[in-house]
């Protein structure tokens, strides 16, 4: 039987809701399957989602270590680029499991996260016990007002990534006490030219469908980029990415805003790209180094 208003029996919904978030099945693969329309397979992952998941009114018991964070949701320059991320990690701070999504609210700020936690019970408030997150003061003054007798903390993550800053600061300063200079003459990097193969499974795709959802819209986004020509080639296990960067014709800003491209926190004000960063970048990142 099919409910009034849906295109799916609930039997077949429930089965496109469980490939897509336990097998990790594309939703053209599942659409393929059942044999209607991208459409009418995504509308019902995410309402049969909406019912079973999130509209749980379980779904939040036992929260006692919350996490906040932004995502970059959107990679264009316009509409709401952000969205408040809010995640369970109490089976991570017991060690039972890992941790759980709880929410994507569109915005980053301080009322984003006060209306998200102030739509909760005042039972789930009064059960957080600890708060962590970047260093953002929207989300900790929003803890503090909202759930004032828990403890706030900075991740893991954000206390590396500003020791790193740091670090890289005084390099930098060192280096401009010591030769007076922030770089060196022939430093500057005119063109880059890469090519990756990209393993479909040890990257967690499925295959080639599931790969070409995730890159697609990236090689979209790119092709508007002035200086920059990114191609893919799909193969049955594996794709070929290669990639060249005309930085004489590139803006590093530009660059910056492009999901996946590794830059410095100061691309995005930088005057050129340096050699000797980009190695040490790709060195930190864990590649070898061939002479």
């Amino acid at each position: 039987m099919v409910a009034p208003g849906e295109k799916l029996s609930y039997p077949a919904a429930l089965w496109a809701l469980k490939s897509v978030v336990i097998d990790r099945l594309a939703i053209a693969r599942v659409a393929e399957n059942l044999g209607v329309s991208w459409h009418t397979a995504n509308d019902a992952v995410l309402e049969t989602g909406r019912r079973l998941l999130i509209a749980d009114p379980n779904r939040l018991n036992g929260v006692r270590v919350l996490g906040v964070d932004e995502h970059v949701w959107r990679h264009t320059r316009w509409g709401n680029r952000y969205v408040t991320v809010v995640i369970d990690l109490t089976p991570v701070a017991d060690g039972t499991g890992p941790a759980r999504l709880l929410a994507m609210v569109p915005g980053r700020s301080k009322q984003t996260f006060i209306t998200w936690l102030e739509a909760q019970t005042s039972a789930f408030r009064a059960a957080v016990e600890i708060v962590a997150m970047d260093g953002f003061t929207g989300y900790k003054t929003a803890a503090a007002e909202t759930l004032p007798e828990a403890t706030t903390v900075m991740d893991p993550f954000h206390v590396v990534t500003l020791a790193g800053q740091a670090v890289d600061k005084a390099r930098q300063r060192i280096q401009q006490d010591t030769l007076g200079h922030r770089g060196r003459k022939g430093d500057q990097v005119v063109k880059q030219t890469t090519r990756n193969e990209i393993d479909y499974a040890a990257s967690g795709f499925s295959g080639e469908e599931e790969a070409r959802e995730y890159f697609d819209p990236m090689l979209a986004q790119a092709q508007d980029v002035p200086g920059y020509e990114q191609t893919m080639e799909y193969g049955e296990t594996s794709a070929v990415e290669e990639l060249v960067i005309d930085y004489s014709v590139a803006d590093p800003s530009d660059l910056a805003e492009l999901p996946g491209y590794e830059a410095s926190d100061n691309m995005d004000v930088a005057d050129y790209v340096s050699l000797e960063e980009s190695r040490q970048l790709l060195l930190n990142s864990g590649f070898t180094e061939v002479e």
